[in-house]
């Protein structure tokens, strides 16, 4: 065989089995999740997406725990009692980065 040779592209969807995963795109569910459970690529899922309309860059984002506005609340009644930043977000499990941005609240000094 040849360096570069194509041997074949792969197995082919089926009207069927594209239907159902645009249906579970449109659930909402994870990429990696709707690959896993269809037997498909990744690329796959996200070249559905794109055909559907989707342009989404979801590259980086990551999926809080079942329990996480559990969490933020826990971390968010913390900073009110005066905990550190850092410590609430250790403490509730996640990073700094995304415990500013679910938690509304701020430590500012009264004006």
């Amino acid at each position: 065989m040849q360096l570069g040779a194509r041997t074949g592209r792969g197995r082919r969807l089926g009207r069927e089995l594209r239907a159902e995963i645009r249906r579970a795109i449109r659930t909402g569910k994870r990429g990696r999740t709707i690959a896993r459970e269809f037997v498909v690529d990744e690329k796959t899922v996200w070249i559905l997406r794109r055909e559907m309309g989707d342009m989404v860059n979801r590259k980086g984002w990551a999926q809080l725990p079942k329990d996480a506005p559990a969490r933020m609340l826990e971390a968010e009644l913390a900073l009110r009692r005066g905990r550190r930043w850092r410590d609430a977000a250790a403490d509730a499990g996640v990073a700094l980065a995304t415990l500013q941005r679910y938690v509304s609240y701020r430590k500012r000094g009264s004006a």
